[in-house]
């Protein structure tokens, strides 16, 4: 049966059983690439393939370094967030929380805040196009669909990405080996320790 893979569209990266869906959702949506295949195995490979391990990032992009930390004697959880532009520092921040319910999600709970700072800070700035680069493969695949969200907080994180996604915010996804010597990656990860006092 033929489908539509699409990558990076609007409702991020999702299979369509018809064109009309398909087109819906990457007309006029920078950098989003669609294929057409006749089985789902085939589209669920060129999304796999085609996504986050494979986006490049442009001197030009707007990009959001994400990590999240957390200290188990306090319970509590925190972010780190860089944004840039090229080499330029456009934005860092950093917060913590001790919410019992996310903090069983230890620094998955805090790099997802981290995201959502991220979107947030786009909004308010009139930026149409972020890159979000992230340690832990969740923060992407809970919004693509990828990956099922099965408790509160992936669910509600999954849902306001989404909205960003369809209210116009093209959000693209870029996988960061932690540790690997990126500096930004580097930066956002000793604000997310710093939040939650263990930097």
């Amino acid at each position: 049966m033929k489908c539509y893979a699409v990558v990076g569209g609007r409702e991020g990266n999702k299979i369509y059983k018809d064109w009309q869906s398909c087109e819906r959702n990457v007309k006029g949506v920078s950098g989003a690439k669609f294929k057409k295949f006749t089985n789902e195995e085939e589209a669920n490979k060129f999304i796999s393939a085609t996504s986050s391990d494979n986006t490049s990032i442009s001197t030009s992009d707007v990009v959001a370094y994400v990590d999240g930390s957390f200290n188990s004697k306090t319970g509590s959880y925190g972010y780190g967030l860089v944004i840039v532009k090229g080499d330029k520092v456009l934005h860092t921040s950093n917060g913590s929380g001790s919410n019992q319910s996310m903090a069983s999600q230890r620094n998955v709970a805090g790099e997802i805040l981290g995201a959502l700072h991220a979107v947030a800070y786009a909004r308010e700035n009139n930026i149409n196009d972020i890159t979000i680069a992230y340690d832990y493969k969740g923060i992407e695949c809970w919004v693509t669909g990828e990956w099922t969200a099965n408790n509160n907080l992936t669910q509600s994180y999954s849902k306001a990405m989404k909205q960003e996604i369809a209210n116009k915010l093209n959000i693209k996804f870029k996988k960061v080996k932690a540790h690997s010597g990126n500096k930004f990656n580097e930066q956002a990860d000793y604000l997310a320790k710093q939040s939650i006092g263990i930097a």
